[in-house]
């Protein structure tokens, strides 16, 4: 669960009522953003979970491997986002993988080791799933799923 901040509405009249330097106002702009970026991937990443549950549960696989991926990865925008390692919206696959595991696994030690390798386990399998010829089977699919829910569980969780 993404953490709200209930003290915003106090923060915002303060901030309305003292004046701001210019170094202030982009620091606010930009931690507006972060938060913007927080709420969006985390609604986003809930919602490509239920649908890739929705879609395993109807026997569609391959659509199912799609959507936990971005699930997963929108999860870790979030992530990014909250350590204020990424202040931008759009950003590549390959740079989120590598910032997350780099500097949230690694670096920082906020999460587990294990999920290193999750994202690129994912993409992978949604690549499959997309462009090969061959379908991904259920117990594929499954274990994607799994992982997925996995990986936005332990995000999730409140630090």
């Amino acid at each position: 669960m993404v953490a709200v901040d209930h003290d915003r509405p106090k923060l915002i009249i303060t901030l309305l009522t003292t004046p701001l330097d210019y170094v202030t106002l982009l620091t606010l702009k930009f931690l507006q953003r972060v938060f913007d970026m927080i709420l969006e991937f985390a609604s986003k990443a809930k919602e490509n979970l239920a649908a890739a549950q929705l879609l395993f549960d109807h026997g569609l696989y391959n659509a199912s491997a799609n959507r936990a991926y971005y699930a997963a990865f929108q999860a870790a925008l979030v992530a990014l986002a909250r350590a204020k390692v990424l202040d931008q919206s759009r950003v590549s696959h390959e740079t989120a993988q590598g910032k997350f595991a780099a500097e949230l696994i690694h670096r920082r030690k906020i999460y587990p080791s294990h999920l290193k390798s999750y994202l690129m386990e994912l993409q992978r399998v949604r690549d499959s799933a997309d462009y090969q010829l061959v379908a991904v089977s259920k117990k594929v699919a499954l274990m994607q799923l799994k992982q997925a829910q996995e990986f936005i569980e332990i995000l999730f969780q409140e630090k």
